[in-house]
């Protein structure tokens, strides 16, 4: 027996794995103890409820960090979308709110330790993604979006290739996020986490989506977030995307993170 198998078992099995992180925590946890401490708190009942919402298991906790692994890649990717969509929704009146998390996910192979760990290139690549996500958005593996790309409730984007470690050739990755109506579902099917509580109002639902929409019609249209062409969405052509003018939570974006505020 080798010793990758003594320290796995030898048990291997595929899986959607997973990783999300709250973007700065690292500043915050120095600037604001307790605003990071509650962060924590909100992050693991999120995902904790999302991840069992959707057949997942959650594999460990890591600080502000989350992995998690599922059988299937539909519901891996509905797990993670829903812990991405809520935590920005809890978050949304906190201080310096709302705050963003960043996925990564691969679909590949894992050994299981005796422990529940898993080890594994499925794992190793999902981590790599994680770190290279933009903040509040979900990066995925072409591995991942083969198993997806018919699904009419996703939205998924090129965005070219990116250096990985590990790995000797730059790889293809993809943004994943859900239509308007994927997630309102899944904003509407989580459990609320148990935080502490806030005095703050909660934003409304239609203002949070209408914050997503303006996100996804920037990665439609065509060009990308940054006009260079490297966002290619694989369900919408560049005739059919929106009009420049969005309405925002924030006001009417004219163009590329340029916003007007709207009227009182």
């Amino acid at each position: 027996m080798t010793s990758s198998q003594e320290k796995t078992g030898g048990s291997r099995r595929l899986a959607a794995v997973w990783f999300a992180d709250i973007v700065g925590f690292t500043r915050l946890s120095t600037e604001n103890e307790p605003l990071a401490l509650r962060l924590v708190e909100a992050v693991q009942a999120a995902a904790t409820a999302a991840v069992e919402s959707h057949g997942g298991k959650i594999v460990k906790f890591m600080g502000d960090g989350v992995m998690a692994e599922f059988a299937s890649t539909e519901g891996a990717a509905f797990g993670g979308l829903q812990l991405l969509l809520r935590f920005d929704q809890v978050t949304e009146g906190w201080e310096q709110g709302p705050h963003r998390l960043r996925l990564g996910m691969h679909l590949g192979d894992v050994a299981v330790a005796a422990d529940g760990d898993i080890y594994g290139e499925g794992v190793n690549r999902a981590s790599r993604l994680e770190g290279l996500a933009e903040p509040g958005t979900f990066m995925v593996s072409e591995d991942v979006v083969r198993q997806l790309r018919n699904r009419p409730d996703l939205i998924l984007t090129e965005l070219g290739t990116r250096s990985i470690k590990g790995y000797d050739d730059p790889l293809p990755v993809y943004d994943a996020a859900p239509t308007d109506e994927l997630a309102e579902r899944l904003l509407l099917a989580a459990e609320a986490p148990e935080e502490p509580a806030d005095t703050t109002p909660s934003p409304s639902l239609a203002a949070h989506r209408r914050r997503n929409r303006c996100w996804s019609d920037d990665l439609r249209r065509p060009g990308g977030l940054d006009g260079s062409g490297g966002a290619t969405d694989l369900r919408f052509p560049a005739a059919r995307s929106r009009l420049l003018f969005r309405e925002c939570a924030h006001g009417l974006v004219l163009d590329r993170g340029t916003a007007l505020p709207l009227p009182e």
